[in-house]
């Protein structure tokens, strides 16, 4: 039986996390708030590989406070 880690094309919540630059927790907020497509297996979050590799991550700060 294969692990939740090891299905092809997809990426752990820790592997995404290396991936795009952020902590793990922040992946999970991500995924939490829909700004990265992912599906949760368990108590695990799986993300497309593709999907990790092409997020551009929200511009920091509050975003009511920054200027347009």
């Amino acid at each position: 039986m294969s692990t939740v880690s090891n299905i092809p094309g997809y990426v752990t919540a820790s592997e995404a996390a290396k991936i795009i630059g952020v902590d793990e927790s922040q992946v999970r907020r991500y995924c939490i708030d829909e700004k990265l497509p992912a599906t949760k297996v368990g108590q695990q979050w799986m993300i497309r590989e593709t999907d990790a590799k092409k997020f551009k991550r929200p511009p920091m700060g509050n975003p009511n406070l920054i200027e347009r």
